[in-house]
């Protein structure tokens, strides 16, 4: 629901006034008093607790067409020396998307455009309570059950199964999931306007698979190609297009969320053996979305995600760098993410304003 206007007051207390014409009872005073009163109550709660709601407590308040996600995934903390980066570089990444003023997401889609950071249950209270201070909506979501077959060897990336639980999310039309590890060096929220984001398709139904049956009745999934397979850092800026590849990079990606598509994941999960589970959700993905399959991904733009990013990404604007700069990559990308990080400590505790 939307606010209520004054035109829509004051057709309603047009109404009132027909109706207490029409019975006679203009001089009964208390009945006007409490007919009136009622109506300024209903009136009061409905703009109240509906339309002057901040927008980023309402998660879904809207209809799926109006509503879009931009989302990432915050695990446990498994570094051996007790130093959380991925909990710094969240914070430092919803920094970026709600406060700075040169990557936060426009003023325009503010009010359609969530920010949600999903935890998993071993990260503390301590943590969620600072990112929700940030201004990001907090949310636990539950692990992904895998059988045996299906879970890696490195410890990681034991949570990164969570990231399915995004095709979950009906009340967006798209979400846009990006590794917590990432920089960006410009407002993103386009990315939803780009062509390629409004076409769902129907699987091609003469490359289905009869065991991982059934098929979702459309699908949509947006990736860039791993920069692993393309020299890593050493990748062409922009890339060499008689060098194409066809393995995505899960740490960007944009869906629509259906829970069809939810249910045909976990059902190939369940097929032992049917990708390599060392990279879990890349591997899924690049099996399920694989070029020659029934789903092919689709290819973003080059200059929306670069990961193993170089200094020439920077430069020719690329939107998201994926490396976790404040252990690694490029030393003038790693001195950008650390200058960064300083602004966000003075914006939180209110040394500097950067609106």
């Amino acid at each position: 629901m939307l606010p209520l206007s004054s035109s829509h007051c004051q057709s309603a207390f047009s109404f009132l006034q027909r109706l207490l014409f029409t019975v006679g009872i203009y001089r009964n005073v208390r009945i006007v008093f409490f007919l009136s009163l009622f109506f300024f109550l209903v009136f009061t709660f409905t703009y109240r607790f509906v339309g002057n709601e901040p927008s980023w407590r309402r998660a879904g308040a809207f209809g799926a067409a109006d509503r879009y996600a931009i989302t990432t995934l915050l695990g446990e903390n498994t570094s051996p020396n007790g130093e959380d980066g991925y909990f710094l570089a969240t914070r430092v990444l919803t920094y970026q998307l709600l406060h700075a003023h040169e990557t936060r997401i426009s003023e325009r889609n503010r009010h359609r455009i969530d920010w949600v950071v999903m935890v998993t249950a071993k990260v503390s209270q301590e943590s969620r309570q600072q990112l929700e201070k940030d201004g990001a909506i907090v949310v636990q979501a539950d692990d992904v059950e895998v059988p045996t077959w299906a879970t890696t060897s490195e410890p990681r990336w034991k949570d990164v199964y969570t990231k399915l639980r995004v095709f979950q999310w009906t009340q967006y039309a798209r979400v846009l999931f990006i590794d917590a590890d990432a920089m960006i060096t410009r407002p993103i929220d386009g990315i939803f306007e780009d062509p390629d984001a409004k076409q769902s398709k129907p699987p091609i139904r003469d490359r289905q698979v009869p065991d991982e049956m059934p098929y979702p009745a459309k699908y949509l999934l947006l990736a860039r190609p791993d920069n692993a397979n393309r020299l890593a850092f050493n990748h062409a800026v922009p890339p060499d297009p008689n060098t194409p590849s066809d393995h995505l990079n899960s740490g960007f990606f944009m869906i629509e969320p259906s829970l069809e598509m939810f249910n045909h994941l976990l059902h190939v999960i369940s097929i032992e053996g049917r990708y390599d589970s060392f990279m879990p959700e890349q591997n899924l993905f690049n099996y399920v979305f694989r070029r020659d399959g029934p789903m092919p991904w689709v290819e973003l733009d080059w200059r929306w995600h670069s990961n193993f990013p170089n200094v020439q990404d920077r430069n020719a604007g690329v939107a998201s760098l994926h490396e976790k700069l404040w252990q690694g990559g490029a030393p003038e990308l790693r001195a950008l993410w650390d200058s960064i990080r300083k602004r966000m400590e003075d914006y939180d505790q209110g040394k500097a304003s950067y609106k």
